[in-house]
């Protein structure tokens, strides 16, 4: 009876319990940026949140992410952020940083349901754990994941903004600015070296509405067992076996079957087949031979022999190629505007710049050596070099390789409706 109450109470508090659990706390909005110098991939628990190349998807190096309701599910208990940065230019001086420095920062913003809000950064001392990859070697398999131990990795090093024109990350807690997770500081990088980071960290959520739940394990009760009935035992005596007779089988007659002959089938008649009588000899036909004629043999005229022509060979006649000074024209009413340049002149230096209606620079837009053919878009958001806006009128976008000017734009801001 003690037992079956015992179990009776802890039931009630386990019912009276489970509204206070449901009623935890959950991320209600996640924003997430990311400035980099080179191309990084951002994760969290193995799922991706951004992969992004600064100089060719922005032009302030540096991406903006307002996680969406589905990616706020990513979030749980335990976490994981990775990120994977990789080395794409051969020359960091061509870029614009000086001694080599390259490497990735981020901004992680959370906010709860309770109005409270967390912050994590790049410059989170003694967070960090850091892996070099050089370019031919594979990653470890499952580095980004949760379950993936990180024990011989060793810890991440910080470093401030590279140059005057690396883009710049200020903590909304103190204003202060960002350090960057360095990722190589050799004078002379490799291309497709790799730098791979890991941060684990905690947090007391519960997962936000709409995201799925772990169902609750439900408490039953163990039955109360019915004791067994004791069992007496009481020797009984054994009885006497009685006296044994001897008794002799009377024997049975053996019964012997005698086979029964059973008779032949009936051979088949045979059914006469008359014989074919053999066709009488041809008579012999005496052979007359006949009377000798004159045929007139024809003669069969020799055909002409073939005069060789030769096909006139077909000339490649080239299209007109439009030249640099005449400029295509892109008509846009509000910025940022998209400008697509193709790097199909093999490898060099190039460089993108917005110039003015007098012909100056405002504001380079792109300025890399590239090792290998591809295409991008490059936007302009419509300000100069100091992030000044620029007012309406017609402006050129210029593309250049090793000083030679490949392609130019007219870039018209017109007022819209």
């Amino acid at each position: 009876m003690r037992s079956t109450a015992l179990y009776a109470v802890l039931a009630l508090m386990a019912v009276s319990l489970s509204p206070l659990r449901s009623q935890g706390l959950f991320l209600t909005r996640a924003t997430l940026r990311v400035c980099a110098t080179d191309f990084t991939e951002t994760r969290l628990n193995g799922h991706l949140l951004v992969s992004q190349d600064p100089y060719m998807r922005s032009s302030d190096h540096s991406v903006t992410l307002e996680l969406s309701p589905q990616a706020l599910c990513y979030f749980g208990a335990k976490n994981l952020l990775t990120l994977r940065y990789e080395n794409d230019v051969v020359s960091k001086s061509a870029a614009g940083v000086q001694g080599n420095k390259v490497g990735a920062a981020y901004l992680l913003e959370l906010a709860f349901s309770d109005g409270k809000g967390m912050v994590l950064t790049s410059g989170d001392t003694g967070q960090h754990q850091a892996l070099f990859v050089p370019g031919p070697a594979q990653e470890p398999e499952g580095w980004d994941s949760p379950g993936f131990s990180a024990a011989n990795w060793e810890p991440a090093k910080l470093s401030p903004p590279f140059t005057d024109g690396t883009p710049r990350l200020q903590d909304p807690a103190n204003g202060k600015v960002i350090p960057y997770l360095l990722a190589f500081d050799e004078v002379n990088g490799k291309e497709k070296d790799r730098r791979l980071f890991r941060r684990e960290f905690d947090l007391d959520i519960i997962p936000a509405p709409g995201c799925p739940r772990s169902p609750t394990p439900t408490w039953t009760p163990r039955p109360t067992a019915t004791p067994r009935p004791t069992a007496t035992w009481t020797s009984t005596p054994r009885p006497m076996a009685p006296a044994t007779s001897t008794f002799t089988p009377r024997p049975r007659p053996t019964l012997t079957r005698t086979p029964t002959a059973v008779p032949p089938p009936p051979r088949p008649t045979a059914t006469p087949v008359p014989r074919r009588k053999a066709p009488p000899p041809p008579t012999p036909t005496r052979y007359v031979p006949p009377e000798p004629t004159d045929t007139p043999v024809r003669r069969v005229p020799g055909k002409p022999t073939a005069t060789f022509t030769a096909r006139p060979q077909a000339t490649d006649t080239p299209e007109p190629v439009r030249a640099a000074s005449a400029p295509e024209t892109i008509v846009f009413v509000d910025p940022p505007v998209n400008i697509q340049v193709r790097f199909a002149d093999g490898p060099g230096h190039y460089r993108l710049e917005v110039l003015g209606a007098q012909g100056g620079v405002l504001k380079v837009l792109y300025d890399k050596k590239v090792t290998f053919t591809k295409e991008a878009w490059i936007t302009w958001d419509g300000t100069d070099g100091e992030g000044r806006l620029m007012p309406l009128g017609t402006y050129f976008a210029r593309f250049v390789k090793d000083g030679k000017v490949l392609k130019k734009i007219a870039l018209v801001w017109i007022k819209g409706e």
